[in-house]
């Protein structure tokens, strides 16, 4: 039966300003990517991000889209996920230390049972 998911992970931002998030289906399931966020947060609530950074994702290790807005971008563009797939998310130009997020949404069905793309 199909029903919604949310899927997030993190990483630190290293000392070359990049950072990277890999996330793939947990378990046995198909996920239909219908939303995914990505965000820079500063070390501290009050400290203000002084870069601006840029991410790129891929499925697979194939380039599907970027932003020149790495932090606080949404995507609504829909990918489907097999069990084996890797949605990654790679910022550069992210400030030293903040925390790189990544959020998917979307709809998850039993193993080969998600609608064509």
């Amino acid at each position: 039966m199909p029903q919604p998911f949310e899927l997030s992970g993190s990483a630190v931002v290293a000392a070359d300003g990049t950072a990277s998030v890999s996330l793939s289906p947990r378990g046995n399931v198909d996920l239909v990517v219908t939303g995914a966020t990505t965000s820079v947060v500063p070390t501290s609530p009050a400290t203000t991000l002084a870069n601006a950074s840029a991410a790129v994702v891929t499925i697979n290790g194939r380039r599907k889209e970027d932003t020149s807005a790495g932090n606080g971008d949404f995507s609504d563009s829909r990918w489907t996920l097999r069990p084996a797939d890797v949605y990654t998310c790679a910022w550069s130009g992210a400030d030293v230390g903040a925390r790189a997020i990544l959020t998917l949404s979307g709809v998850q069905y039993p193993f080969g049972q998600a609608p064509p793309e």
